[in-house]
């Protein structure tokens, strides 16, 4: 019995274009993304990351759900050391983990594998979507 070598990997949720798009951006919208996932999903992502202490049973375990995953955000936020961003199948992928015999390898890798468990960077951020961000960000500087 030995090490394993784990990794969790997620598609980022940048479009592989030379468009640069604000760390600010990319939360807000993928907020917006996780807020409107189903019971179903947030109970399977919690089932399946071993959130032991957020009871299905209880009033209000979405919120709890929900804001563990919007804490998972942050693997996007900047540069981390455990994380590395491959260029895969025209997507960029950003990936953690490492070796383990049994428990998680890095911070990291358990926040990328909530949200490659969500599907919430599944597609690129869409025009629309940074448009609608965008126009937030200006109505609240106002």
């Amino acid at each position: 019995m030995g090490a394993d070598m784990v990794l969790a990997g997620c598609p980022s949720p940048v479009a592989a274009t030379n468009e640069i798009v604000d760390s600010v951006v990319v939360r807000e919208v993928l907020t917006a993304r996780v807020a409107a996932l189903s019971d179903k999903q947030l109970a399977e992502v919690a089932d399946w990351c071993c959130w032991d202490e957020i009871d299905a049973k209880s009033a209000g375990w979405q919120a709890d759900v929900r804001r563990r995953l919007i804490d998972c955000l942050e693997v996007f936020d900047n540069a981390r050391r455990d994380t590395t961003e491959l260029y895969l199948c025209d997507r960029w992928w950003i990936f953690a983990g490492g070796m383990t015999w049994g428990d998680p390898p890095s911070e990291a890798y358990e926040l990328v594998n909530a949200l490659a468990l969500t599907s919430v960077t599944d597609e690129p951020i869409t025009a629309a979507e940074l448009a609608a961000s965008t126009a937030q960000a200006t109505d609240t500087e106002v």
